[in-house]
């Protein structure tokens, strides 16, 4: 299994540096390890799916240099572990259940916000079972709306929760 970025899939596991930030400020200096493209490319960003899901994405890329690369404001260094990569992919994504089957709802919070989006109900048959089933105490929306914020992954816990609507 690979990951995917922006759509594309990637099988590199890569470590990017962030070795020198322009702004000088030290705390600005970051390590992320993820699954990525080993060849960065001119005048795109770089980007780096996380393990935790998270996706990094540099400045565009202004310079290459012979282990990484440069944007406007700052210089990376890029390793690769194409050797590793299979069996590090196979460890990290092993045991994750990636069923995807999502149905639309609205949800009514005990303080009165209003979230619309999707749930996954995986292998449940019904929205209900989400609620009553299981002994996980949040419920993940995803492509949610609140207060306006569209797009959003939210966590509820189902305590807090006083209604939900199906939609069509």
């Amino acid at each position: 299994m690979q990951g995917l970025v922006n759509g594309k899939k990637v099988g590199t596991r890569v470590r990017l540096a962030k070795i020198e930030s322009k702004s000088g400020d030290p705390t600005k200096l970051r390590i992320v390890e993820g699954w990525a493209s080993p060849n960065p490319k001119l005048g795109e960003r770089y980007t780096v799916q996380q393990d935790n899901g998270r996706i990094y994405l540099t400045g565009i890329i202004k310079n290459l240099l012979p282990n990484g690369f440069e944007t406007d404001r700052s210089r990376y260094k890029v390793d690769t572990f194409a050797k590793e990569s299979k069996k590090l992919r196979d460890r990290v994504y092993a045991g994750i259940d990636k069923t995807l089957n999502p149905r639309p709802v609205t949800i009514k919070c005990m303080d009165g916000v209003t979230i619309s989006g999707y749930v996954n109900l995986k292998w449940e048959n019904r929205v209900s079972d989400l609620f009553t089933h299981g002994k996980e105490a949040f419920i993940v929306v995803f492509d949610a709306a609140v207060k306006g914020d569209k797009g959003r992954v939210i966590l509820i816990n189902k305590c807090n929760i006083s209604s939900v609507y199906l939609e069509d």
